[in-house]
């Protein structure tokens, strides 16, 4: 399971960052804007974005983003589609606890991504 955030000890280390300064580039779903997140993945930026529904869920991981992040309600859905399409994105779902962790694992999510600040 990927773990972004939380503990140093069991965290990726990954960093969402939210302007240009970042290896992750963070986005929250557009539909105008998915040329550029292509363009971005085509010219190597890793990104990660926040959906709210399949649709975007699917046009996100069809451009080839490296992270779809969903709410915890959305995230085991999400997640099945993930995996029957064998897409490469990997589906972080949103969490404020450690206790969640439990919850992930045992939904087979890829990972979670912790949200203290509530900014996603």
């Amino acid at each position: 399971m990927i773990i972004i955030g939380g503990r140093e000890e069991v965290s990726t280390g990954e960093e969402l960052s939210f302007d240009e300064g970042g290896s992750l580039r963070y986005f929250k779903f557009d539909i105008n804007e998915l040329a550029n997140y292509k363009k971005l993945c085509q010219n190597g930026t890793q990104l990660a974005i926040g959906v709210s529904d399949i649709k975007e869920l699917v046009y996100a991981c069809n451009i080839g983003v490296k992270y779809v992040i969903a709410n915890r309600e959305d995230a085991a859905i999400m997640q099945k589609i993930v995996d029957s399409y064998m897409y490469d994105t990997k589906l972080l779902a949103i969490i404020y606890e450690e206790e969640d962790i439990e919850w992930a694992g045992a939904t087979e999510v890829d990972g979670v991504i912790f949200d203290p600040d509530e900014r996603l």
